[in-house]
C-alpha cells in the first residue's frame, strides 16, 4: 500500500542557495496483515508519521534522490553529514533523508538503545518493510506532485536492504543503488553465526529462513528500474554486511 494519502505537510527548517531545507511529515496508516503484530505498531508512537528532510531547489523538472540510513541511525542532522548531501544539491539534486521506523527521530525508546525494528518476531519485522515501503511510495507521490521528474533512491546497509526492496515494487524510480546492502536475512543470519547446530540443521533453518522471509526479499521478484539505472556497491573488507550479500544481489539485477 501507498501510506500518506492525506498528504504531506512541510516546515522550511532554513534557507539554501537556490533553495531550502523542508521537514516533511505525514500520517503513517500502516495496516498490518499480521494481527497479532497491530498493537505493537500502534504502541511505536513516534512512528505514526512518516519523517523526511527534503533539500529543495525551488527550481521546476528536478531529479530528487532519496537516501536511506542504516540500522541505529536516522538522526537528521547526522545523517545530513554522513552522506554527500550539499555535495549532491550542489551538483543540482534535490536531496530526501528518508527516515525509517523505529529509528532517528521516530524512536520511542532511549537514543543508546537498539530500534524497536527490525526485532521481535518474524512477523514484525516483516510489518516494518510493508511500513517502510508504504511510506516511501507516499514519498515518491509527494515528490513528483512538487515538480520532480526523476526519483532515484540509494540506501545504505538495512537501507541498502530496504532501497533494493523498493525498486522490485515502484516503477516510478529512475535509479537504485543499494550501497553495503544487507541483501538476504538468511544469508546475514547464517554468516554472522546467528544460525547454530549441526550442517544439516543449519541447511534446514537457513532453507526455512529464506521462504518466512521471501515476502519482503529484493531477491524474490525483479527489479523494475531500467537496466542502466541499477547499481550495487559492496565493502571487500566489510564483516557485516559481506561482499557476498552485494554480489548476490548485483547477480539478481543483472549488474
Amino acid at each position: 500500500p501507498e501510506l500518506g494519502r492525506e498528504g504531506w505537510t512541510s516546515r522550511v527548517v532554513r534557507r539554501l542557495p537556490g533553495g531550502s531545507v523542508v521537514d516533511l511529515r505525514t500520517a503513517s496508516d500502516h495496516t498490518t496483515i499480521f494481527q497479532e503484530e497491530a498493537a505493537s505498531f500502534r504502541s511505536m508512537k513516534k512512528s505514526l508519521h512518516a519523517r523526511a528532510r527534503h533539500f529543495r531547489h525551488q527550481s521546476r523538472h528536478r531529479t530528487a534522490l532519496i537516501l536511506i540510513h542504516g540500522f541505529m541511525a536516522g538522526d537528521l542532522l547526522l545523517e545530513e553529514l554522513e552522506w554527500p548531501t550539499h555535495a549532491f544539491y550542489e551538483a543540482g539534486l534535490d536531496v530526501v533523508l528518508a527516515v525509517l521506523p523505529g529509528h532517528g527521530p521516530r524512536k520511542d525508546n532511549r537514543p543508546w538503545e537498539a530500534p524497536q525494528w527490525p526485532a521481535k518476531t518474524p512477523t514484525f519485522t516483516i510489518e516494518g518493510y510493508r511500513k517502510a515501503i508504504g511510506e516511501l511510495r507516499g514519498l515518491v507521490t509527494h515528490l513528483l506532485a512538487d515538480g520532480v521528474t526523476h526519483v532515484g533512491v540509494v540506501g545504505m546497509s538495512l537501507g541498502g536492504y530496504t532501497s533494493a526492496l523498493f525498486s522490485t515494487v515502484e516503477s516510478r524510480l529512475s535509479l537504485v543503488a543499494p550501497f553495503i546492502p544487507l541483501a538476504s536475512t538468511a544469508d546475514f543470519l547464517r554468516d554472522n553465526g546467528q544460525i547454530h547446530g549441526t550442517p544439516e540443521q543449519i541447511g534446514k533453518q537457513y532453507e526455512i529462513l529464506e521462504a518466512m522471509f521471501a515476502s519482503v526479499s529484493p531477491l524474490t521478484r525483479p527489479c523494475l528500474v531500467p537496466r542502466e539505472g541499477r547499481m550495487v556497491f559492496g565493502g571487500e573488507h566489510d564483516r557485516v554486511a559481506a561482499l557476498a550479500l552485494a554480489d548476490r544481489l548485483a547477480a539478481h539485477f543483472g549488474v
